[in-house]
């Protein structure tokens, strides 16, 4: 799929293992630390980034780090109840 089919179809999402890779970056690993902790190679985890980038419009994995950590806050307070979590 071309990267600009990502911009244009809102229904791809990144796979399981793209979140694992996603989820390590916003807790500061680097990419040598996500490879050994996965069992992959750097390579292999600079590319699952790129993907999420490029599937979730981010520029760099400061936005991706920031974006996971507010889908993180978002959720726990939808599970506390609070409904409109769009601030966040």
């Amino acid at each position: 799929m071309s990267k600009a089919a990502y911009h244009r179809d809102y229904s791809i999402r990144p796979s399981a293992r793209e979140f694992e890779v996603w989820e390590l970056v916003a807790k500061g690993f680097t990419n040598e630390e996500i490879g050994k902790e996965l069992h992959i190679s750097v390579r292999t985890v600079q590319t699952h980034l790129a993907v999420v980038c490029e599937k979730m419009g981010f520029r760099n994995r400061t936005e991706a780090a920031v974006a996971w950590v507010k889908r993180r806050i978002a959720a726990e307070l939808r599970e506390r109840g609070m409904a409109d979590v769009s601030w966040i």
